[in-house]
């Protein structure tokens, strides 16, 4: 099976959007959509379009298998991380009503205690597979691009964070090299977020 790759483009949202939020499943729908899942992919997808974000197709991959959309990756510096969160408010006014803003800095407060990614690393954001294309080797396609970006920006450190139930991902991430450093547990928020906490994943490349 060949692959290629291409940067994405704003078009590509209706294919990227879904593939991003398969990454974030439940907890996705919880931070992002306030609970609501519909609320959740207009979120991305306005995100996805604009520039300057950390949903931007500007840092989006995308793997192509017969003209389809087989994958996505979504990669940054972590030194970039602090301006492209503060690009979501580019399109928060046109996604959130006023109280759900206050519910969505509350969530974000707490994600940035994660540890994500510091400014020597560069982070794996997202990174999913089509159904149609699981288990066909699309991962690690997307995996080796993440290294070549890794070692093109001069960075030795390649980062990314799985949710703490997810095994089937950790696994596949072990297999290829990556090591747990530490976990962030949500403790008594774990029920709110839909999520127990990350683990986060490095490897050296």
């Amino acid at each position: 099976m060949d692959f290629l790759l291409r940067k994405a483009i704003p078009e590509d949202s209706a294919q990227a959007v879904p593939l991003i939020a398969a990454t974030i499943a439940g907890y996705g729908v919880m931070t992002l959509g306030l609970g609501d899942e519909a609320l959740e992919m207009n979120a991305l997808a306005t995100w996805f379009a604009l520039p300057g974000n950390r949903f931007s197709y500007e840092y989006c991959w995308l793997a192509i298998v017969d003209g389809e959309t087989a994958g996505l990756l979504l990669i940054f510096r972590g030194d970039e991380i602090p301006k492209l969160e503060g690009g979501l408010v580019r399109g928060i006014f046109k996604i959130y009503r006023s109280m759900q803003i206050f519910g969505m800095v509350w969530r974000l407060l707490i994600l940035s205690h994660t540890g994500e990614a510091r400014r020597n690393e560069f982070l794996i954001a997202h990174l999913a597979v089509a159904p149609k294309f699981q288990r066909k080797g699309v991962a690690q396609f997307l995996l080796k691009k993440a290294e070549f970006e890794t070692r093109q920006n001069k960075l030795s450190r390649l980062v990314l964070e799985v949710e703490i139930d997810n095994i089937p991902a950790e696994s596949l991430y072990q297999k290829f090299g990556f090591t747990r450093e530490h976990t962030t547990r949500f403790n008594r928020r774990a029920r709110i977020l839909k999520c127990p906490g990350f683990h986060k994943l490095v490897k050296i490349v």
